[in-house]
């Protein structure tokens, strides 16, 4: 039997940073206006600023409802190739996602990256809000 996907991340994941702490952490965001983008990533290393990358291009790929990696995830890729992250936080949904491949999953999936994704809205399904004993912090947990 093929183990369910989000079991098989996770064990990558735990496998890479079992007992290490984060020392590279890294944000990314992509925005648009009509075709043109404008990207960046910006990186920390041991809690200080470290790099801050920026690109702009064309994209030619139609946004597409709930394929949205489509055509963020080759543009943030080209901003991580041959970087050295430990944590990246992404623009984007994650495993709280329709299909629970998200882009942030997509970008740490492909690039052997542990991902949070940050969306601005639940796109699908419902939620329990959960307590996370830290002011103006919500867990989230799909039903």
């Amino acid at each position: 039997m093929v183990p369910y996907p989000l079991d098989f991340l996770w064990e990558k994941v735990e496998k890479k940073y079992s007992g290490e702490e984060a020392k590279t952490i890294s944000g990314v965001d992509v925005s648009y206006r009509d075709e043109k983008y404008a990207a960046v990533l910006i990186t920390f290393e041991d809690e200080k600023l470290k790099d801050i990358k920026v690109d702009q291009g064309i994209s030619n790929e139609p946004y597409r409802s709930s394929l949205f990696f489509l055509k963020e995830a080759p543009v943030i890729s080209k901003l991580i190739y041959g970087e050295s992250i430990d944590l990246l936080f992404v623009n984007g949904h994650g495993i709280c996602h329709p299909y629970l491949y998200g882009l942030a999953t997509v970008i740490g999936f492909t690039h052997s990256i542990l991902t949070i994704g940050i969306a601005q809205r639940l796109i699908s399904g419902t939620y329990e809000e959960i307590e996370s004993g830290y002011p103006d912090i919500t867990y989230i947990a799909q039903n």
